[in-house]
């Protein structure tokens, strides 16, 4: 699962893959938003999904930020708290899965975002220009894995989600990790959909994995206990 926020950062574009083991599913997007009618107040926004055809190869879908009526769109502003609800069922079955996710603009200059949790941050470079990041934990693990295993992948899964291109200078990630020894840290880059061996820096006295990275991805770190 990704959600990309488009340039403008009004829309978010919500994409599913390998969805074929489930009969059904069907998501909430909610958020936080400034209220336009009370300065200094937020109210709740969102979109509900019905129409995930779990037979695809993909669903694809974009959600306003916001209001449009009679084509003229109004991007809500102070995005915070986002959440991700879906409901995936099997028969009678239903199994949860709640991602928290963040709403950044980036870009006229060197930044750093978190997560939700504050466990993952990135330092990103000036791109010279504004763009808008996700950063959303819990996404799940990209198709196909052939360098490690599901056992061996420590949640959650980070997922950092945006259209900006490869940095021009380096980016660098912190992950905390609790528990570990030496963990490894892999990335799905989703332009060419393939895993790459990250090298990083494992300190076990502050539990933090640390690598430098030079676009966005989702990270997975894996055990090697």
């Amino acid at each position: 699962m990704t959600l990309t926020p488009t340039s403008d950062g009004a829309e978010i574009i919500i994409s599913i893959e390998n969805m074929g083991k489930f009969d059904a599913i069907e998501y909430e997007l909610t958020y936080l938003a400034d209220n336009p009618q009370s300065l200094g107040t937020k109210i709740t926004r969102g979109a509900t999904g019905t129409d995930v055809n779990t037979r695809d190869a993909k669903y694809k879908k974009s959600v306003l930020l916001g209001t449009a009526s009679r084509g003229v769109r109004s991007p809500d502003t102070g995005i915070t708290d986002g959440q991700l609800i879906m409901h995936m069922f099997i028969g009678e079955d239903e199994f949860l899965s709640e991602t928290g996710w963040t709403f950044e603009k980036i870009g006229s200059q060197a930044s750093t975002i978190k997560s939700v949790n504050g466990n993952f941050e990135i330092e990103v470079p000036s791109f010279g220009r504004d763009y808008w990041v996700i950063i959303a934990d819990t996404v799940g693990v990209p198709p196909n894995p052939t360098e490690f295993t599901p056992e061996e992948i420590i949640l959650p899964v980070y997922g950092t989600f945006s259209i900006a291109p490869t940095f021009k200078g380096t980016g660098t990630i912190t992950i905390k990790v609790e528990n570990q020894t030496t963990p490894k840290l892999f990335a799905y880059n989703h332009t060419d959909s393939a895993f790459s061996d990250v090298e990083s820096v494992w300190d076990a006295d502050t539990s933090t994995l640390t690598a430098d990275v030079s676009n966005f991805a989702t990270f997975v770190v894996v055990s090697q206990e």
